[in-house]
């Protein structure tokens, strides 16, 4: 993630700078970064897994799925931040602060690699768990069949490793399944990160 430019502007510069781009920015109290562009691998398995959670979905029946479109308001932090794909249950409830930002997500999916590993696993982790609405973060690394789940258990997290292109995660959030064969699918691996 890349800054856009110094200083702190306010949420309708934040606005202004989006509608005037063809590039997706994320907000944190008034400082502006650009999002930096994904590898063939990222963007296959958000696409990958961005279908299978709606898929997932449409056999509960009561969730919406969503993809890397979708901005989230972490309030009052002052934060909106773009994940690569989730679900929001029952339906998609918009922000009140913000137009096209939800406040609701279930489940957030971040895909991750050597550079954003840190921010994932930290300060991102933090923000997304001060949501009370969310109950499970997937950590999905694109270089290797890897998913961290990490699982609100009350005021705790519960965190659970799943590799191998044969491994299925339990999605207890909504009731589901995701098969990392599915996630993985189209993706090429060099050759030593095979599992």
């Amino acid at each position: 993630m890349l800054e856009l430019k110094p200083g702190r502007v306010d949420i309708s510069e934040y606005l202004k700078i989006e509608r005037s781009n063809d590039q997706r920015f994320e907000f944190h109290e008034g400082e502006v970064f650009a999002m930096a562009g994904g590898t063939l691998n990222h963007s296959t398995i958000c696409n990958n897994t961005a279908g299978e959670l709606r898929n997932a979905v449409r056999k509960g029946g009561s969730c919406v799925a969503f993809n890397s479109e979708m901005k989230i308001e972490i309030y009052p932090k002052g934060k909106y931040i773009y994940p690569d794909a989730g679900v929001a249950c029952p339906e998609l409830k918009e922000s009140n602060h913000l137009v096209g930002a939800i406040t609701n997500p279930r489940l957030i999916v971040e895909v991750t690699s050597e550079a954003s590993g840190n921010y994932d696993r930290g300060n991102k982790l933090k923000y997304y768990f001060s949501i009370p609405s969310l109950q499970e973060y997937l950590l999905i690394e694109q270089d290797e069949p890897s998913v961290t789940v990490f699982r609100r258990r009350g005021d705790l997290m519960k965190m659970d490793s799943y590799s191998g292109v044969e491994a299925i995660i339990p999605l207890e959030s909504i009731d589901g399944n995701l098969a990392l064969k599915d996630i993985y699918e189209n993706v090429k691996f060099s050759p030593t990160k095979e599992k």
